[in-house]
C-alpha cells in the first residue's frame, strides 16, 4: 500500500501494480502459471486502489471538496500516506 503511494508521488512502480496491470491484462494464469492466492489479489486490488485514488484527488481541483465526497478513498489514502512516512 505504501508503495503504491510513493509510486504515484514519483517513485519506483512497485510489483503489486505491474503484476496487478499484466494480469489484468493477460489473465493470471498467463502471468504466474496458476491461480492467485487470495493474499496475492488483496495485495494487488489494494495497490491499484491505493493508486487510482491517489490520481483522483490529484485530478480534483479542490482536494477537501474530493475527500469529502470520497471518503473511504481518502482514508486510504491517508493510511497508505501515513504508513510511507514510517519508512
Amino acid at each position: 500500500m505504501s508503495s503504491a503511494y510513493a509510486y504515484a508521488e514519483g517513485g519506483d512502480v512497485t510489483d503489486e501494480l505491474v503484476l496487478g496491470w499484466a494480469v489484468s491484462k493477460y489473465g493470471a494464469q498467463a502471468v504466474y502459471g496458476r491461480i492467485l492466492s487470495f493474499h496475492e489479489i488483496r495485495m494487488m486490488d489494494l495497490a491499484e486502489n491505493v493508486f487510482k485514488a491517489y490520481r483522483e484527488r490529484e485530478a480534483s481541483e479542490n482536494w477537501a471538496e474530493w475527500a469529502d465526497k470520497n471518503r473511504a478513498k481518502a482514508r486510504l489514502l491517508a493510511a497508505a500516506g501515513r504508513l510511507t512516512e514510517e519508512e
